[in-house]
């Protein structure tokens, strides 16, 4: 998977970067309203294209939600002491 950035020099030598973010696909809305602008191989070679500003955002994809699969997983995700490969397993809330 690829998401639209930017980045550059700082005069330090130092490298700062940012992610480009979009309204959130519908398929993922509920989630959150903004996501990276993810693109597919033809939208990857519009983003590295020499061509203005304009026409790359207005030749580029923003319809992705098809291509993210998305489920709900555990808070644990929240804690950075947590890093292990239950934090990406599809949770279930127990019905009560």
């Amino acid at each position: 998977m690829f998401a639209a950035g930017l980045y550059w020099q700082r005069s330090d030598g130092s490298t700062e970067f940012t992610i480009i973010t979009t309204a959130a696909p519908l398929e993922i809305n509920e989630v959150h309203d903004r996501s990276p602008l993810i693109l597919d191989d033809v939208s990857m070679g519009i983003w590295l294209s020499d061509d203005s500003s304009e026409d790359i955002h207005k030749n580029i994809s923003h319809d992705f939600g098809h291509i993210i699969e998305h489920y709900q997983v555990t808070r644990s995700v929240n804690n950075p002491k947590n890093n292990n490969a239950s934090l990406i397993e599809e949770f279930n809330e127990v019905p009560f």
